[in-house]
């Protein structure tokens, strides 16, 4: 049996790869997109379960892992790195992220052309 390296597999299809993702990384990236949630919509069912089990007094960065956290908390806590440390989201030309028309900004607007 023949081995591929990680290098050639995780090369992208479109340049004749297999594709493969780097499956802790993928996982960072949708642990922080739930983070976020919870930041964003406070009045959800599972932010205000978070808020009033973990951190009733703080806000996120002020939040401990507690005692006996369940396995949900122990996840999106392990991503608190991640933001304190400033997570960005890189633009680039604008062709693959539509913000004309979504709710980008923190009162719930979208960005309009005049």
């Amino acid at each position: 049996m023949r081995w591929m390296s990680w290098d050639k597999l995780s090369i992208p299809k479109i340049h004749r790869g297999m594709g493969f993702k780097d499956l802790a990384s993928f996982n960072v990236v949708v642990l922080s997109k739930q983070w976020w949630r919870i930041q964003i919509d406070v009045d959800s069912l599972v932010a205000q379960l978070f808020k009033a089990k973990y951190f009733p007094h703080s806000d996120f960065f002020g939040a401990n892992i507690g005692t006996i956290p369940s396995y949900d908390w122990r996840s999106i806590f392990s991503v608190k790195n991640v933001f304190h440390h400033g997570a960005r989201w890189c633009i680039g030309t604008g062709a693959r992220n539509p913000l004309m028309g979504h709710s980008w900004l923190l009162n719930g607007e979208c960005i309009t052309t005049s």
